[in-house]
């Protein structure tokens, strides 16, 4: 009866260990700061550069565009399906308060940024809070009419975009890169500096 009891008790020690398998992951409860998450979630979300073999020239979006822009608005409140943020050729988020045309470096830059931050791990995405509050977007001019776009929020790193647009895994690197981009090319509204240091 004692080897009984004895037995119990090992097995339900053993059975409220903390996981020790460092190939499984504990998810703890969602919080709004971008930091604490990363904290939380340990490497999950963090990317790598590493040189894709896409080429700007034959890589859709880029290989259509003419023409591309990166803009800021207000936090939207109306919400859009993907297929409505296009309408007539024209991005009908109102609001804009930049407006930035891309120089030929610009553009390669950016499309480094988008098609070379890799995650380190397919298993773990970029931890996303909540809310999706979005106040830039990329969008892809043909003919001067719109047809593509990238939205983001930097807030929670939800993304949004057309459909046929694959620009990876949103992962911390690429948002604090995409970032800094914006505001290295003039976007002046809607950043928050706190976000990347």
């Amino acid at each position: 009866m004692n080897d009984a009891l004895l037995f119990f008790f090992l097995l339900l020690l053993v059975g409220c260990q903390p996981n020790s398998n460092p190939g499984v992951k504990i998810s703890k409860a969602p919080t709004n700061s971008i930091a604490i998450i990363q904290d939380d979630y340990s490497d999950a979300g963090y990317c790598m550069y590493e040189k894709s073999d896409k080429d700007l020239l034959t890589t859709y979006p880029f290989s259509k565009a003419d023409r591309i822009e990166v803009v800021s608005y207000p936090m939207r409140k109306s919400a859009y399906l993907n297929s409505t943020l296009i309408i007539n050729n024209k991005f009908i988020v109102k609001g804009i308060e930049d407006r930035i045309k891309l120089t030929d470096p610009q553009i390669d830059t950016l499309f480094s940024i988008l098609f070379n931050y890799k995650l380190k791990s397919d298993k773990y995405g970029m931890p996303i809070t909540d809310c999706y509050t979005p106040r830039h977007s990329i969008l892809f001019y043909k003919n001067n009419k719109v047809f593509a776009f990238y939205e983001i929020c930097f807030d929670c790193g939800g993304t949004r975009q057309t459909k046929d647009v694959d620009f990876g895994e949103f992962c911390i690197e690429k948002k604090c890169k995409l970032q800094k981009f914006f505001r290295s090319v003039g976007i002046k509204h809607e950043i928050m500096d706190d976000l990347c240091l």
